[in-house]
């Protein structure tokens, strides 16, 4: 592999990491310059890059600071929740109405009702809400990703972030059917400790999924 090839695998990953172009720019130069002169003492380039330029790259950029986080970006936390807190709302009131027998007469959140239908409709509702809180928290958090990482690892955020919302969805759930154990007669009150806890898991879950698509670019090598 030549050194110009060597150098755009290597500018690539150092793009996808989010560094500043003119820093990409200015540390090709420096690898192309360090690959030039290995070449010129006869060492081999694969030799120089340990046959691994994604690695290499990494190392590279690390050994100048640049790989000081896979945090988010400031405001990203706060952005997740602004994404979140709606499709929480809309779930914890799904819950309500049928713990209240406001729409339906369940006996309870989750025994089955005598007619088949009543209960799917609650679980239907919070498939969608789960669905909506993983759009909404790409779309509130979109700008911060994009600034801080390149396509592939925007795909890679959004997969993880299915897993976060998954999540908390259990999460929320659990809080829910355990508060006539844990509250009795004042069982009310799970549901906006509920809502609190679905959104800051939520949020929490967009830093980690964050944290996941930033951390591992190997898998986004450029082979061409």
């Amino acid at each position: 592999m030549s050194i110009h090839e060597e150098v755009g695998r290597a500018t690539t990953v150092w793009r996808q990491l989010g560094i500043r172009p003119a820093v990409v720019d200015t540390m090709a130069s420096e690898l192309a310059l360090e690959l030039t002169l290995a070449a010129e003492r006869g060492q081999p380039i694969s030799e120089r890059t340990g046959g691994d330029v994604a690695g290499f790259a990494m190392a590279w950029a690390r050994d100048r600071g640049l790989l000081v986080r896979s945090r988010p970006p400031a405001g990203f936390l706060a952005a997740a929740a602004r994404g979140a807190w709606l499709p929480a709302f809309v779930a914890v009131v799904i819950g309500y109405l049928s713990w209240g027998r406001l729409v339906d007469q369940c006996s309870a959140l989750f025994v089955p009702c005598d007619s088949f239908w009543r209960t799917p409709w609650m679980w239907a509702g919070w498939v969608l809400c789960g669905a909506l809180a993983h759009l909404l928290v790409l779309r509130s958090t979109s700008r911060h990703v994009r600034r801080s990482a390149r396509l592939r690892t925007t795909r890679k955020f959004a997969m993880a972030l299915s897993a976060a919302v998954v999540g908390s969805a259990v999460l929320g759930i659990a809080v829910g059917s355990l508060g006539e154990i844990v509250f009795g007669h004042f069982a009310i009150l799970v549901f906006p400790i509920a809502f609190a806890v679905v959104v800051v898991a939520m949020s929490a879950g967009a830093v980690v999924a964050f944290r996941v698509a930033r951390s591992a670019p190997a898998s986004d090598r450029h082979h061409g």
